[in-house]
């Protein structure tokens, strides 16, 4: 699978999605004008991962901030990685 590696900016986090690192990373403020054109690229990338996932992955939330809308999206991605 392709790794998804966004850089952090003052209203998003840095972002990492690396299977075969076994590693998701997620740092930073998330405070995006259109959270869902930051996150859906995500949702689908973990909907496809969920496809053949590996035995474990380490999942880390380092968000020193994030606003109401970006809690649903944060939601929406931790029901995502409980269903794997």
């Amino acid at each position: 699978m392709e790794i998804i590696k966004i850089d952090a900016t003052d209203e998003t986090p840095a972002v990492t999605l690396d299977a075969g690192a076994n590693v998701f990373e997620f740092s930073g403020k998330s405070l995006p004008e259109d959270v869902s054109t930051f996150y859906n690229p995500i949702l689908e990338w973990l909907e496809e991962y969920s496809q053949s996932p590996n035995d474990s992955t380490k999942v880390v939330f380092k968000l020193d901030y994030f606003n109401t809308a970006s809690s649903k999206m944060i939601l929406d991605i931790l029901l995502k990685l409980e269903d794997i």
